[in-house]
């Protein structure tokens, strides 16, 4: 007797036809019993909700229910049959295939691999192992092995796919007699026994739902149990020809077949942004008719997932992704993770800095009793140092009060991640210290699964420590001696592939993936990312298996994949009282994707249609965007984020710096950010010296020969020795001999422009000018309206000519641009800085007297341009410098710190954010301030 078939009409979703065909057949004398019947799916999900349904309809009907086993077509196999001895887990398949690869002759793995791993390589064998044991898992649950693909390799492509597959059935054996050895079973392997032995039988009713695609495995199996077996085909008895006896696809028949699709039905958008739109779009276009629970979203492409759940988000739209996030993407992956790259790589600053970071070591360290100063510092001293590794002398020098809370952070970290600065140990041997690592991170209070990001975490670290103690399982003959990052890499391996359900709400639209769709019982679908790629999924190249070799061994192919989702989308269109299939013409990256070719399985007619719009150079208008109750509109007057406006300082500005008033020169915001409000930009970013801290150090460094004995010496090679010496100390001094890369290369660029300067110093000094003072601060006070404003600046370089006795001010500028004073000062004859200037002010405070030259020592890139170059400016012209300080004096008194400027004189910089430059929906900066925020001196 073989296996009964029996076709449900699919005019309506799948579940509830299943249900009354379980409740036709097994309700009788008010008891639905099911309690010998395996209902047996294609994923875990349909089963979860038809038993939902089931139960509904009994209660409704007024039956007893004995409810049904439920199984997945992945669980059935072990249902027909008894395994002999204990299966070996993917970890130590993993290690069996790695061993056994291991003992491969070199020479021989040089047919599998052009370069096989070296000998120390952990990872990379482990790698080579889990692609076998991928590629066994597949060949066998259609019943072949690698000696099966060998003979069929060889007609193909020829005696070298042939030898390589011969090497492959070698290394299979060695892993099936390791595995012997070990008394494990491989699962596959024991299932193709059960097979060839005939062991498989049951008592039970096994009863398919949809498995339109079952493995020649199940197949086999089923066969051994036919008189058992009932499938229940989702399609009407005149399509029964499109299906073998099994209730599977015939690939051939669908090839061609026409699907019913209305232009309607399709939505051709741009991007990913717009799909998600389009969903919202059509959700709205149903005003309301259908409940959240009635209603799902397909997800052909999961990478729409975060866009979806975002533009549902900002409609105030709940929605759920039915398989919820990657284990991947939690908190206790993510820090595991960054402490395994931090002990395996020397202790890089990078490194360290990223996982002192992480939220849960930040909250750790607070407990540990380190002050929340430590963030700044670090930030602080990365900047100060620019260093490519961390180490505890790096707090040991200098104040022990710069970096005290630093010290404190990286002595805790360091204290944490004690255990895991061993050399290699067998692996079993760190499910203890990573497992305290956990518990010393996470273990501080009971976490609450009521709590949304204390219940990811809850079930990341359950995850976690479920494949720490896979470790211990590992037998001894395989058991790798391996680094704690080593370890980290492999429990992470084995934990990444599971996902976080997200948790259950009734009123949230849900997201699904397409594989699901077809058994889902919503009356309403919407189905974004409907591209080529997707649906169909094709696999163009295979490292061992490309498509004309799985054709001729039967395994699943483009042909097989076609005729799945044909008939999905068959059932859909069918079955959905609403289906909208959205489109996309590229994806997140903007590369062009293509329509599903789903779309042209029609006729001649269709096809030259949808051809001529889909693929045409516009895309169609859009409708006008509906506002969605509670949520999505576009009626705002006002932008989200406006620039916040300046309010009057809590004290009166007494000091400026001659920088100050540049900025203030430049925009009078950004004054006010800077100067008044004090903000600052710290971060770690900076993957070099910026300009500030290039021309910090060469100050420094022409300070030490400001102050030496050969400050006005007219040799340029005695120059030039001590300011090398004085670079090379400094930038010990600073870096402590661990400077990144690109830091070293601007030291040498640096010296450089050192090299110069000793040439046109050492001529300088020819021409009669020495050095009096250097790094000078001072300060002056200057009357605006009868009012003192103190100037207070620090002047590099004051120097007095000996015959004449005039006084030039130098002023050292390192920028790259090499702008004379002028250029640096005027735009179009207005002051745009007026730091020369007033310098004339804060020198008569030091003591000079009498009139004095002003002029710039550029050390600009072009070294040729290395030299002195004085202002041009008259009298009259210092003047009006005079008159445009003391109007910014009386602007600042009074508080006129708005509009900001368009466009500063030195471009972006860390306000740009705040101020929304390059932002077109922002508060027109010309704008004045409301009348309430307004005010007077």
């Amino acid at each position: 007797m073989g296996i009964t078939r029996e076709f449900l009409d699919w005019s309506q979703p799948a579940l509830p036809s299943v249900v009354d065909y379980l409740l036709r057949r097994y309700g009788r004398q008010g008891q639905a019993d099911l309690g010998e019947v395996d209902l047996v799916f294609p994923g875990a999900r349909a089963g979860r909700r038809l038993l939902e349904i089931l139960v509904e309809a009994a209660a409704a009907r007024r039956l007893a229910l004995v409810p049904p086993r439920i199984a997945t077509v992945g669980q059935l196999p072990e249902l027909l049959y008894r395994p002999q001895r204990p299966f070996a887990g993917e970890l130590v398949q993993q290690l069996a295939w790695t061993h056994a690869l291991r003992r491969t002759d070199r020479q021989q793995l040089l047919h599998v691999v052009a370069r096989p791993p070296e000998e120390h390589d952990q990872e990379r064998w482990m790698e080579l192992g889990d692609l076998l044991r991928a590629l066994h898992r597949e060949l066998a649950s259609d019943v072949l092995d690698f000696a099966d693909v060998a003979s069929h390799a060889a007609e193909l492509e020829g005696d070298d796919e042939r030898r390589r597959w011969q090497v492959l059935a070698d290394v299979q054996r060695r892993y099936l007699a390791t595995l012997d050895e070990l008394e494990l079973w491989d699962r596959q392997t024991a299932r193709r026994v059960a097979i060839e032995n005939r062991e498989c039988r049951t008592e039970r009713d096994v009863i398919l739902v949809g498995t339109v695609d079952a493995n020649v495995t199940i197949r086999r199996m089923l066969d051994a149990v036919a008189r058992r077996v009932t499938t229940l085909v989702l399609a009407p008895p005149e399509r029964a020809d499109d299906f073998d006896q099994h209730g599977a696809l015939r690939a051939e028949r669908w090839q061609e077949r026409e699907i019913p699709l209305r232009d309607e039905q399709v939505t051709l958008v741009d991007g990913v942004a717009e799909q998600a739109d389009a969903a919202v779009r059509a959700l709205a276009d149903l005003d309301g008719a259908y409940a959240a629970d009635e209603i799902t979203i397909g997800v052909a492409d999961e990478r729409l997932v975060p866009h979806l759940l975002r533009q549902f988000e900002e409609c105030r739209l709940p929605a759920r992704w039915g398989p919820g996030g990657p284990i991947s993407q939690t908190p206790p992956y993510r820090l595991l993770a960054q402490l395994g790259r931090y002990v395996s790589r020397g202790r890089r600053y990078r490194d360290f800095a990223a996982a002192a970071r992480h939220p849960d070591v930040t909250q750790w360290l607070s407990r540990q009793g380190v002050a929340p100063g430590w963030l700044a510092e670090l930030d602080d001293f990365y900047n100060r140092r620019l260093p490519s590794q961390i180490e505890p002398s790096d707090y040991d020098e200098g104040d022990p009060r710069r970096f005290r809370q630093l010290g404190a952070a990286y002595a805790k970290v360091e204290q944490l991640l004690t255990p895991l600065a061993r050399g290699p140990q067998p692996l079993a041997a760190w499910t203890e210290h990573l497992s305290e690592l956990l518990l010393q991170l996470y273990g501080h209070h009971p976490l609450d699964r009521e709590v949304e990001n204390e219940r990811v975490t809850l079930a990341a670290c359950e995850a976690i420590h479920k494949a720490l103690l896979e470790h211990v399982n590992v037998p001894e003959a395989l058991m790798p001696k391996v680094t704690a990052e080593e370890a980290i890499r492999l429990t992470l391996a084995a934990a990444e592939s599971g996902t976080i359900a997200s948790p259950a709400d009734e009123a949230a639209v849900e997201l699904l993936g397409w594989l699901e769709l077809p058994l889902d019982d919503a009356p309403v679908l919407i189905v974004t990312g409907f591209n080529e790629g997707f649906v169909p999924k094709a696999v163009t190249s295979d490292l061992f298996l490309p498509n004309t070799l799985r054709v001729r061994l039967g395994l699943e192919d483009n042909a097989r994949r076609y005729a799945r989702d044909a008939y999905a989308l068959s059932a859909l269109a069918a079955s959905r009282k609403v289906l909208r299939l959205v489109v996309g013409r590229r994806d997140a990256e903007h590369n062009p994707l293509a329509p599903s070719r789903l779309l042209f399985a029609a006729d001649a007619e269709t096809i030259a249609h949808r051809a001529l719009h889909y693929f045409a150079d516009e895309l169609p208008q859009a409708n006008s965007r509906r506002v969605l109750a509670g949520g999505l509109s576009t009626d705002r007057l006002t932008p989200n984020f406006p620039v916040p406006r300046p309010q009057p300082p809590q004290s009166p500005i007494t000091r400026l710096s001659p920088s100050a008033v540049r900025t203030y020169l430049g925009c009078p915001y950004r004054y006010y950010l800077r100067h008044v409000l004090r903000l600052k930009a710290i971060d770690d970013l900076a993957a070099e010296l910026d300009g500030g801290a290039f021309g910090e150090l060469l100050h420094g460094v022409l300070l030490d020969f400001g102050q030496s004995e050969l400050r006005d010496s007219t040799d340029a090679e005695a120059i030039r020795r001590l300011l090398h010496d004085a670079l090379d100390r400094r930038t010990l001094e600073q870096f402590g001999g661990q400077a990144l890369t690109p830091i070293e290369i601007q030291i040498e660029q640096m010296r450089l422009r050192l090299q110069r300067f000793a040439d046109v110093q050492a001529r300088h000094a020819e021409d009669g000018w020495v050095i009096q003072r250097t790094e000078i601060d001072a300060s002056a006070e200057i009357l605006v309206d009868d009012q003192p404003i103190t100037v207070g600046g620090r002047i590099d370089r004051i120097d007095r000519h000996r015959e004449t006795g005039q006084t030039l001010i130098l002023d050292y500028k390192s920028g790259d641009s090499a702008k004379s004073p002028d250029e640096a000062h005027r735009k179009s004859g207005d002051w745009i800085d007026l730091q020369l200037p007033l310098y004339r002010h804060l020198a008569r405070d030091l003591g000079v007297e009498g009139p004095v030259r002003l002029a710039y020592f550029l050390l600009p890139k072009d070294v040729a341009r290395v030299g002195v170059y004085e202002s041009p400016w008259s009298d009259v012209e210092l003047a009006s410098a005079d008159e445009r300080f003391w109007q910014v004096v009386r602007d600042i008194r009074g508080g006129l710190f708005w509009p900001p400027a368009e466009h500063p004189p030195w471009g972006g910089d860390e306000f740009s954010v705040i101020c929304q430059d390059n932002v077109l929906d922002k508060t027109p900066p010309t704008e004045a301030p409301p009348a309430e925020e307004a005010h007077t001196p």
